[in-house]
């Protein structure tokens, strides 16, 4: 049940980073919590169809499955931001011949 869960919010949070995107909203502290809340809710309401499942398995499912993606999304961004801010500021000075 969890495979089907990440996967659906997976896809809901990259077209939620899309549409942002698209918007012009690009904070961090903006985007990750409309992608955890909206994966969060899409989640949750397509496993509520599964007949006999446990409601705490569910919204523990439905929160981990949409805390992974931005989770890992977040991580990236803290990582490569600097690295990416001292590749600029190494090639940004002129190279003298």
């Amino acid at each position: 049940m969890l495979w089907p869960m990440l996967i659906t919010a997976t896809l809901t949070s990259i077209v939620i980073a899309t549409l942002c995107f698209v918007a012009g909203i690009r904070k961090v502290t903006l985007l990750f919590p409309i992608q955890v809340v909206t994966a969060f809710i899409v989640t949750y309401f397509l496993a509520t169809r599964v007949p006999d499942a446990s409601q705490t398995a569910l919204l523990i499912n439905s929160a981990i499955a949409a805390l992974s993606f931005p989770l890992v999304w977040l991580m990236l961004r803290l990582i490569l931001g600097p690295l990416q801010r001292e590749r600029g500021r190494k090639t940004s000075f002129p190279v003298s011949r």
